[in-house]
């Protein structure tokens, strides 16, 4: 019985592991468009990540979509 409780506690431990640390990584896809809704190819554009301060960039491309 013993031994049952510790493997279910190890996997429990294993499941979980995932959900404690947390989504590392992710990513920004969409387009930009100027007011008339015309995409604008080349624009650059960055996502700054207040809390850590990290920084992405990505430019458009011939269809104005960009993918961070």
């Amino acid at each position: 019985m013993r031994l049952l409780s510790r493997l279910i506690g190890v996997a429990a431990v294993a499941l979980l592991a995932g959900t404690i640390w947390g989504q590392t990584s992710g990513e920004i896809a969409g387009d930009v468009r100027d007011p008339s809704g015309s995409v604008i190819t080349g624009a650059d554009v960055k996502a700054v990540n207040k809390g850590t301060g990290a920084e992405r960039s990505a430019m458009t491309n011939d269809a104005g979509l960009l993918l961070i």
